[in-house]
């Protein structure tokens, strides 16, 4: 049967006809996926209106198969993001956070936004979709750079990569730390052999203060600067909230 085909029986008033047609659309996606590139548009539009589950997980699995320009990206993730909150559905649940991880690998606010709610679904009665929940932040973590990360971790996957970095970041800190000296020291000792004492200010001196104080916000950074936690996010998203 073709795409065209299958895609129409996606409209069929059976169910499991439905299921089916969904199904052979995602194998589809899977296996050539320039071939639904004409169905994209519909997809985004009448396909996801439809509110049964076993469409809205194939769907979940299409979108994250088949080629998107930058505006299909948004409203697929827009789809997904609503499909995640409001569908009870476990299977929906696990491949719709599977394809959202998968949109976060090159989107740093998805990835802000995707990181708490697999943190809330670690809690959910269903095995597989707290099990699922713990397994994505690994891969969501490990793609964003050191400094996109700012919220207290809590899963084991993403503890250790919260280590990693802070490690990363204190070895850094001491790097810079010992070149500042070592490069301040020879700049004071050429001063003193060349022309010490000569000037009201020492030259050396502008690049030591300068140079110092962005040393002590590195050091804030690595040393002094807090983690965002859950509750300020729960406090900001009400105060948000409430101005709207």
């Amino acid at each position: 049967m073709s795409p065209q085909n299958l895609f129409c029986c996606l409209f069929a008033g059976d169910p499991i006809v439905r299921m089916r047609a969904a199904d052979a659309l995602e194998k589809v996606a899977r296996r050539r996926p320039a071939l639904l590139v004409p169905f994209v548009d519909r997809l985004l539009a009448e396909v996801s209106a439809i509110e049964q589950p076993s469409v809205q997980w194939h769907l979940a699995q299409i979108l994250g198969e088949v080629p998107l320009t930058a505006g299909q990206r948004r409203r697929a993730v827009e789809i997904l993001k609503r499909n995640v909150e409001h569908s009870d559905d476990w299977i929906v649940l696990n491949l719709t956070m599977e394809s959202l991880a998968g949109f976060a690998q090159d989107d740093v606010e998805l990835r802000r936004w995707l990181l708490p709610v697999l943190r809330r679904r670690l809690a959910d009665r269903r095995k597989s979709v707290a099990k699922r929940a713990s397994r994505l932040p690994s891969a969501t973590v490990r793609a964003m750079p050191d400094d996109d990360i700012d919220i207290v971790p809590t899963t084991p996957d993403e503890l250790r990569a919260a280590a990693v970095r802070r490690i990363k970041k204190r070895q850094d800190f001491r790097n810079h730390l010992i070149v500042y000296f070592v490069i301040n020291a020879v700049l004071w000792a050429v001063w003193a052999v060349t022309d010490g004492g000569g000037d009201p200010v020492p030259w050396p001196a502008w690049v030591t203060v300068f140079w110092g104080i962005g040393l002590v916000f590195n050091a804030w950074d690595v040393y002094g600067r807090k983690p965002i936690t859950e509750e300020q996010i729960q406090r900001e998203a009400e105060k948000l909230s409430r101005r709207d």
